[in-house]
């Protein structure tokens, strides 16, 4: 989503996400994923805006569901930012166990990973 100036720590503008968005959303229509992984709450919403999935609710009711926001292609799946902040809130065992979840749910739907 761009680069903020430091400390990396600090709060991610709105503003900044708004401007750009635009150049994710083209490189997403070039990329064409078959899986988007978003981590945090801003990226989630930031692609949920691209894709028009509403991204309601908490992001771990989102990450808990152990399955894609969306029901076509590219399925997205939030998971917790693996920083020190998002460790804070969703341990790194929990996160471990989110991502794991992630790759049976592509593996019992016939998606490939590489």
């Amino acid at each position: 989503m761009g680069l903020k100036p430091p400390p990396m720590s600090s709060p991610i503008k709105s503003q900044w996400v708004d401007e750009s968005r635009w150049i994710l959303k083209r490189l997403l229509e070039i990329i064409e994923p078959k899986i988007i992984i978003t981590t945090g709450r801003i990226a989630t919403q930031t692609v949920g805006k691209i894709y028009g999935i509403p991204t309601t609710g908490t992001l771990a009711n989102m990450v808990d569901r152990a399955k894609p926001l969306n029901s076509d292609k590219p399925f997205i799946f939030p998971v917790y930012h693996t920083g020190r902040y998002g460790l804070v809130t969703r341990p790194e065992a929990q996160q471990e166990r989110d991502w794991k979840l992630i790759k049976t749910w592509c593996d019992d739907h016939g998606v490939v990973i590489r």
